[in-house]
């Protein structure tokens, strides 16, 4: 490793856009990058893949056809961090836009929503009721 990690790979999965490493010769495979950190040649960007199994859920749900799919009573959901600060500033979006009789936008962030609304809604089940789901 030597201080500078010539020969490594570092895989990171986290969103944070921002984790500075110590390594200068190491590649680095993130899922979000800050445009400052990102070594354009070097590093590389790849999907941030979900780390949940839908075919229970989706096997139970009764969502079997497009006009079903369409019939959601979401149109956009997110449950996550606050770890972009584009998503703070898009969650006081939609709580200004969420008015008593549209609730067609469900967005949880930690630390803005309360833990018992947090908690009280499962990722799986958010994602079978929703039409657009932001990542």
């Amino acid at each position: 490793w030597n201080t500078y990690g010539r020969n490594h790979v570092i895989f990171d999965h986290d969103d944070s856009p921002s984790t500075k490493y110590g390594a200068l010769d190491a590649i680095i495979v993130r899922t979000a990058a800050h445009g400052a950190l990102f070594r354009h040649g070097f590093d590389v960007q790849m999907l941030l893949y979900g780390n949940v199994n839908l075919r229970n859920h989706w096997s139970s749900s009764s969502i079997t056809s497009a006009h079903d799919f369409m019939q959601r009573p979401l149109l956009l959901s997110f449950k996550g961090s606050t770890s972009n600060p584009l998503r703070a500033k898009l969650y006081h979006v939609v709580q200004q836009r969420n008015r008593p009789n549209t609730k067609d936008v469900k967005m949880l962030l930690k630390g803005y929503t309360s833990n018992k609304e947090y908690h009280a809604n499962d990722y799986n089940t958010m994602l079978l009721q929703t039409r657009f789901a932001l990542v």
